[in-house]
């Protein structure tokens, strides 16, 4: 009888196991989704804005960027798994998932390591927010933010092949007008991490 209990204890232990296992892995539902978005500038053109027009929001401007996949932390043999992911691991994966986004969205190739990691600005969205701010499990920030910047030469040299959800594109030269355009993307957080953008660079950058 002892050692019918102790078996079923095991089992009981190895189920809970399996289950914490399961509920830990990343990405997880759409809702939960760690996103990685790019601030990306076009040396004396602007900011490149996506358009979308949706049924829901009908027609509004987005940053690039979207969803980091399973895809992305195999491409660095990194495990998608809330109790033992790192910060730092965390973040070259949303570099490889911000760099494939843009190419998804505009057929742009841009190399990851470009793309600089805003970390007081993915850290005051998160505690801004009042529901998935971190990532379930973890001490980070659902939404990742990056900043880039190209020569318009360089622009000019890949075309702009647009993906399914969006409808063209623009380069806004006034930084100021940004947050107003992309209110309606991602919750407006997106709106309020550009303005927390501004702030840091003393609301100045207006492209020429």
């Amino acid at each position: 009888m002892r050692l019918w209990s102790i078996l079923v204890v095991i089992v009981c232990l190895m189920v809970l196991d399996v289950s914490a296992a399961r509920n830990s892995v990343l990405p997880r539902t759409k809702k939960e989704a760690q996103r990685a978005f790019v601030v990306l500038l076009v040396q004396s053109k602007g900011v490149l804005l996506m358009v979308a027009d949706k049924k829901s929001k009908g027609l509004h401007y987005q940053l690039p960027g979207g969803r980091v996949d399973e895809a992305d932390f195999k491409q660095l043999g990194i495990k998608p798994d809330a109790r033992t992911l790192v910060e730092e691991d965390m973040i070259k994966v949303a570099r490889i998932a911000a760099a494939r986004e843009i190419f998804e969205e505009t057929g742009f190739t841009l190399e990851p390591e470009k793309l600089q990691y805003i970390s007081a600005i993915s850290e005051k969205i998160a505690t801004n927010r009042k529901r998935n701010g971190y990532m379930r499990g973890t001490q980070l920030p659902s939404k990742l933010y990056f900043t880039a910047e190209i020569p318009y030469e360089q622009f000019l040299r890949q075309s702009v092949v647009l993906s399914s959800e969006h409808i063209g594109y623009v380069l806004e030269p006034n930084y100021r007008k940004v947050p107003d355009m992309i209110k309606d993307h991602s919750g407006g957080d997106n709106a309020d991490a550009f303005k927390m953008l501004l702030r840091e660079t003393g609301d100045k950058i207006v492209f020429q």
